[in-house]
């Protein structure tokens, strides 16, 4: 039996060019303290082999420190380490990989044809490639088979399964269970939880990114603990998530129909999100009817969170609750009601969005408020 890391994703000097400076450089920070927590771990929970599949750097925005960081923490795991360089970390002329020099310990795949590692010491072979190009098409492991049946055979890719027509190196369940290996560790998709199976007795799995990274990105994140007990030529995986993120992003919706006071607006949301704390990066999406003179300005409503990392409010509200004396009123909101009413009810999107933005503006500049921040 071994024990793998296995990780993948992590992106290390990615820019966060959508934080400010300072925030931007506190997440950067943050990742790297993540990473070394992680090889913490590796060095301490009896890990026979750690496998990296794919994007640990973002190879435009590299620093030196990060690369001597990374060559430190392998040096000390005390293990193998693989890497498989992704679409983000290309193994190309000049590239980081090229650059650094690794420890001893480590093994890089450097090219887009299938190699193997041997590690008789485990009786492991690791297969894999390198992205040696922001895309790949090719698939390495098709018509291909594992050597030895008898070892333990692992995959550490970098590969998309969710389409035969990816640019990421597209594989499919039917290549890898012809393949024959026992376990394959895989990267490419950031929010695994449900990608992971058996593709004939090969186990696969997906370990996710190591840190969230924006909202497209919710959730605890971190990496897999993976045991491969072989008997013969049979073998069993036994997968669990282990998290390495402290920070995380969570992205809410909140039926807010009736408010209509901010104050309504604010116990809504405050109940939706009463699990966040200072580590938690908010996003929150309001949405049903609300009162017609109800003006909700998100700074405002963001200032009643300050114990989260960060709070957005995404305003998709209809501010039409109550409004239908607005039908036969002679005001200037009455009339601008009456003419934009129909694009309220449109049946394209954009156009009501933009309808019931205009709606606001009016009802707020109407009521002496402040539409800036609309």
């Amino acid at each position: 039996m071994i024990k793998v890391l296995h990780t993948g994703d992590i992106h290390l000097d990615s820019p966060f060019s959508g934080l400010s400076p300072d925030r931007a450089e506190l997440r950067r920070a943050e990742l790297r303290s993540a990473f070394t927590s992680m090889m913490t771990y590796a060095r301490t929970g009896d890990i026979d082999i750690v496998l990296v599949t794919g994007d640990l750097f973002e190879s435009r925005y590299i620093t030196r420190e990060t690369a001597e960081l990374v060559t430190g923490e392998f040096s000390r795991v005390g293990c193998p380490v693989i890497v498989s360089p992704g679409n983000h970390d290309p193994y190309t002329h000049g590239s980081i990989w090229e650059k650094i020099k690794m420890p001893d310990n480590v093994k890089v795949f450097s090219s887009d044809v299938l190699q193997c590692f041997s590690f008789p010491e485990i009786n492991t072979d690791v297969y894999g490639y390198a992205f040696v190009s922001g895309e790949m098409t090719s698939v390495p492991l098709a018509s291909a088979s594992v050597a030895d049946r008898g070892r333990i055979n692992l995959i550490c890719a970098h590969a998309d399964m969710t389409s035969p027509l990816s640019h990421s190196a597209p594989l499919s369940k039917d290549v890898l269970a012809s393949f024959g290996a026992d376990y394959a560790a895989l990267g490419h998709i950031h929010n695994a939880d449900n990608y992971r199976g058996e593709a004939g007795s090969c186990s696969y799995a997906y370990c996710g990114c190591l840190v969230g990274r924006s909202f497209d990105e919710c959730g605890d994140k971190g990496a897999l603990v993976v045991t491969v007990d072989k008997d013969s030529d049979s073998a069993k995986a036994a997968v669990r998530t282990m998290k390495f993120s402290r920070r995380r992003y969570e992205d809410i919706s909140v039926d807010v129909t009736g408010a209509a006071t901010s104050r309504e607006v604010t116990d809504k949301i405050e109940d939706a999100i009463s699990g966040a704390d200072d580590e938690t990066a908010v996003r929150v999406r309001i949405y049903g009817v609300t009162d017609s003179a109800l003006v909700i300005s998100p700074s405002v409503i963001a200032e009643a969170f300050p114990g989260v990392f960060s709070f957005t409010l995404k305003d998709e509200t209809v501010p039409l609750g109550g409004a239908d004396y607005l039908e036969d009123d002679l005001s200037v909101r009455g009339e601008f009601y009456r003419m934009i009413k129909p694009k309220l009810e449109s049946a394209d999107a954009r156009e009501r969005e933009v309808a019931l933005r205009a709606l606001r503006y009016v009802t707020a500049a109407i009521g002496g408020e402040n539409i800036s921040d609309i």
